[in-house]
């Protein structure tokens, strides 16, 4: 994940926007047990499972203070 883009807060769903190598992409998180902060990464596990990693060492200053609201 390059940055983060918005997050949108759906009752007990996470719908985060994000920008990676690859383009942009909507990822689903239901729960707060689905993110994960380990060191000084970001871990999202969305409802099938798969596994997307923010380093927060490479975030932009806006992609930070999104997480920083939300997480």
């Amino acid at each position: 994940v390059r940055a983060v883009k918005k997050i949108v807060i759906k009752g007990d769903e996470l719908e985060w926007h994000l920008t990676t190598d690859e383009g942009n992409m909507v990822v689903n998180t239901r729960g707060r047990r689905n993110v994960v902060m380990m060191d000084h990464k970001v871990i999202l596990v969305d409802p099938n499972d798969n596994i997307s990693e923010i380093d927060l060492d490479k975030m932009d200053k806006t992609s930070l203070r999104i997480l920083d609201r939300t997480v």
